[in-house]
């Protein structure tokens, strides 16, 4: 049988994202049973070194931006932007023609969230239906971008102390 991994706590430690899952954005914040981590894309960083563009100001854009690059006009051309896209720029459509694809090759179903903009919470049926129609057994949480925000980075992300 084949299953696909990492679940949300296990990759936050391998520094990867869930399973086929695209990061949240680019910087956030994520809280687990281990406690609350600071996770940002480490390839994003690489590239931003690379290219000489890695600043607090870029930084703080980042951030000021809800994890996305896509406005940062900085960026443009030194940058590809898609790889970097945040959850919520992502078409949900796109999101499960990636999941249909490898769920073909897996045994079991694909535990794969979606994310969808206000927008388009009225045509969320539509969504399910063409992963059904995809081939997809299943899918988790469905998140919508206004109801569901990611904390803003801070330097002391564990406000709760340390957990026994």
């Amino acid at each position: 049988m084949l299953a696909i991994a990492p679940t949300a706590s296990i990759s936050n430690i391998a520094g990867t994202s869930s399973c086929i899952e695209p990061f949240y954005a680019n910087v956030y914040s994520r809280e687990t049973t281990s406690g609350k981590f600071t996770i940002v894309v480490k390839q994003l960083v690489e590239e931003l070194k690379a290219k000489g563009m890695r600043s607090e100001d870029v930084k703080n854009q980042i951030i000021n931006n809800n994890g996305s690059i896509a406005y940062i006009n900085s960026l443009d051309g030194l940058v590809d932007k898609a790889l970097y896209k945040t959850v919520y720029e992502s078409d949900p459509l796109a999101q499960i023609d990636i999941a249909a694809a490898w769920q073909k090759h897996i045994d079991q179903a694909i535990s794969r969230n979606l994310y969808a903009e206000e927008s388009r919470r009225d045509k969320l049926g539509d969504v399910y239906m063409y992963a059904r129609k995809e081939g997809l057994k299943g899918t988790y949480y469905c998140f919508i971008e206004k109801t569901i925000r990611g904390e803003k980075y801070t330097q002391d992300v564990n406000k709760r102390g340390d957990r026994k």
